[in-house]
């Protein structure tokens, strides 16, 4: 499509379902994610289109960088 750019966005959500926190990759490096899970200091980051799951360590995602 024309003028659309690839964009992901995972929230982690709160036991009443209010977003607590969200991560977004506007480089378009990952994009049509389907599922995040957190696990030993890591992000894995899953899509029914790409044909990888990506690995992120938790500390680089801090707002300091």
């Amino acid at each position: 499509m024309l003028g659309v750019r690839k964009h992901a966005m995972v929230v982690r959500l709160d036991p009443s379902g209010r977003i607590v926190e969200s991560l977004h990759d506007t480089s378009g490096h990952i994009f049509s994610l389907s599922e995040a899970s957190e696990h030993d200091g890591y992000l894995y980051l899953a899509s029914y289109v790409n044909q990888f799951v990506a690995r992120i360590p938790l500390t680089s995602l801090s707002d300091d960088e």
